[in-house]
């Protein structure tokens, strides 16, 4: 089922409610009040930012979601910050599976974002954002280009990561950082075991 059509019938069944949408939302503002240090980064993308975080088309309408999506924002901008420092301000960045061009727009850096998806990229620019369209099976950068190299929550969407992973250090220079973020959760065995929806998010926070 696609995205819209997910959307679609949860509509039909909850209109605007969602179960999980209270419990999440109050789970992420005590996330807040426990790291105070990320609420000015998680204020500088907005509620609706957040909403058209995929494009229009892949619209995210519950509350709970945007707030995530602000939240883990805002933390992999502090994490960037924290683990780079002053390397930071100079280096040439590529974010890889980049959705809307947002985390290098607030780290004040010009770099390049790259996706797989039209729409993505329309998004990516619509920021100010250089994009490029593209394969991170074979991606279409000189050896060496760049100083840092992002993937985050990528790796796991992709047929091949193993042959992205080669693609992210070949772009990487030899004195520059490749910083990946993916889900880790126990491992099953039947797939079906896996946590799902409200049960995976949970695992982030």
């Amino acid at each position: 089922m696609t995205g819209s059509l997910r959307s679609i019938a949860r509509t039909l069944l909850l209109g605007n409610r969602d179960p999980f949408d209270r419990p999440a939302s109050s789970l992420i503002e005590r996330q807040l009040e426990l790291h105070r240090e990320l609420v000015p980064a998680y204020e500088l993308i907005s509620d609706e930012q957040a909403r058209i975080h995929e494009g229009e088309a892949y619209a995210i309408e519950a509350t709970c979601y945007r707030r995530a999506i602000r939240y883990f924002h805002a933390w992999r901008i502090d994490q960037l910050q924290r683990r780079l420092g002053a390397r930071l301000e100079s280096a040439e960045v590529l974010d890889v599976g980049d959705t809307d061009g947002l985390m290098l727009k607030h780290l004040g850096k010009a770099g390049t974002g790259f996706n797989l998806s039209p729409t993505a990229i329309a998004n990516i620019r619509s920021n100010g954002i250089e994009a490029v369209l593209g394969d991170g099976h074979e991606m279409p950068f000189a050896t060496d280009s760049f100083d840092l190299v992002l993937c985050f929550e990528t790796l796991e969407h992709v047929e091949n990561p193993f042959q992205l992973l080669e693609q992210l250090a070949r772009v990487c220079r030899p004195d520059g950082a490749s910083l990946h973020l993916y889900p880790v959760g126990p491992r099953h065995s039947d797939p079906s075991a896996r946590p799902h929806g409200p049960a995976r998010a949970c695992a982030f926070l």
